[in-house]
């Protein structure tokens, strides 16, 4: 059973963040249904291929988010590596996969309100991958965390400690002198968001009247720079990573390039980056 204390400063940290999610979600649902009424194809089948996808996504998201609030945590408040902590974790983290998957369901239940009778769309497949992937996530960081301890018997104090994190999750560093590994395998659905919203981010970059040419210059080659790395079969993650950053930051304090910047912060978020 994970410890009480961690379990509640987990669940205050991922309701928190639900609250930002919730928000941006019924954004992002209301700028599809806004085009798709635009064109005329608002009780189109594209229209809620496009939803039933958003909520797909935005459960692997909130997987994400609740996992690495669970890490968060347990590194701030730490607990014995006892035999059951990987067994804890799953079955904690299932449950906050659960309550999303439930909340988004309903949303999704009451898109097909108005949709044909045959139309049949569940989110079972995405809750299924989300607990299967991060399943592994958790194994991986208990055997680190095992590792760890054991290592640190056998070294001096001054030895750097060093965390590998694979797949959708943050690097996790402690110190000054230590070292994290990430190593990203983004989906072609992950990746195809993020390159869409660099696109959207360079096109509005254009129409920025308060910014000096070289400026635009400067984050014009960034983005492209952003979107080679991106498209790439061999991506120099550390480099895409620092220039997405920069670009998020950036493009934040520009007030009419907030529709790009929430874009990028969506599609960032499964590279495991949290824009503020």
């Amino acid at each position: 059973m994970i410890d009480p204390l961690i379990k509640e400063r987990c669940d205050r940290l991922v309701e928190v963040r639900l609250v930002e999610r919730r928000r941006q979600l019924e954004e992002e649902i209301h700028q599809i249904d806004a085009k798709a009424a635009a064109s005329g194809m608002y009780s189109s089948g594209n229209r809620l291929m496009q939803l039933y996808k958003l909520l797909s996504r935005e459960l692997e998201i909130r997987t994400v988010l609740s996992w690495e609030d669970m890490v968060r945590v347990h590194r701030v408040l730490g607990s014995k590596i006892a035999e059951t902590l990987a067994k804890d974790f799953k079955e904690q983290l299932a449950s906050y996969v659960q309550r999303a998957y439930d909340e988004l369901s309903k949303r999704l239940s009451q898109i097909l309100e108005k949709a044909p009778p045959n139309v049949k769309l569940s989110l079972a497949e995405a809750f299924s991958l989300s607990i299967d992937k991060h399943n592994v996530e958790i194994d991986l960081y208990v055997d680190s965390l095992t590792i760890r301890s054991e290592s640190l018997s056998a070294t001096s104090p001054s030895m750097a400690p060093q965390y590998n994190f694979y797949g959708n999750v943050g690097a996790v560093q402690t110190g000054s002198s230590s070292s994290a590994n990430v190593i990203q395998n983004l989906g072609s659905e992950d990746r195809q968001a993020l390159i869409s919203a660099l696109g959207t981010v360079k096109e509005q970059l254009l129409n920025i009247q308060d910014m000096t040419e070289r400026k635009q210059g400067e984050l014009k080659e960034i983005v492209e720079e952003c979107i080679l790395q991106s498209t790439s079969q061999s991506p120099n993650n550390t480099k895409l990573f620092g220039l997405l950053n920069i670009l998020g930051i950036t493009v934040q304090s520009i007030a009419s390039a907030q529709p790009a910047y929430q874009a990028l912060k969506t599609a960032l978020m499964p590279l495991g980056i949290m824009l503020p």
